[in-house]
């Protein structure tokens, strides 16, 4: 019995538009740290490069913590909501300017640690990939 062809077509939808804004975000933090907070290239790609692999580490965690959630709301819906909050504050966040006169170093840091808290926190939807999944991976 295969999956009906509107959840999967639900299922597209909502992927598409988590992995288009990634990239747009992406493409808007890398223009942002170069232009606005006048980082080297060097600084933004030792910033994205760290933070892709804190995104797959936090994505493995959380499918395994949210596969052993027990609420009365379900297994995944405590982390899609708690997920969807803090992602939405820690992207607001993330574009805030520090001053000019904090050293480079300094810079670096904050805004390192403001792109692990999002990619850290939006792994929420990866939380539900192996319901959408009929041969998951137990780990």
């Amino acid at each position: 019995m295969g999956v009906p062809i509107l959840q999967l077509f639900g299922y597209s939808v909502v992927a598409f538009g988590l992995y288009g804004c990634d990239i747009l975000n992406n493409m808007m933090l890398q223009t942002f740290l170069l232009d606005y907070a006048l980082l080297s290239p060097t600084w933004v790609g030792l910033i994205g490069t760290v933070s892709q692999g804190v995104e797959i580490v936090s994505s493995i965690l959380t499918g395994k913590l949210s596969d052993h959630t027990k609420s009365r709301y379900g297994k995944r819906r405590p982390w899609l909501l708690g997920g969807s909050i803090l992602t939405s504050g820690a992207i607001l966040c993330l574009f805030i300017i520090v001053p000019h006169k904090w050293s480079e170093a300094a810079k670096v840091i904050y805004y390192l640690y403001r792109t692990l808290v999002q990619y850290s926190i939006s792994c929420y939807y990866y939380s539900t990939s192996n319901i959408r999944s009929r041969n998951c991976i137990r780990l």
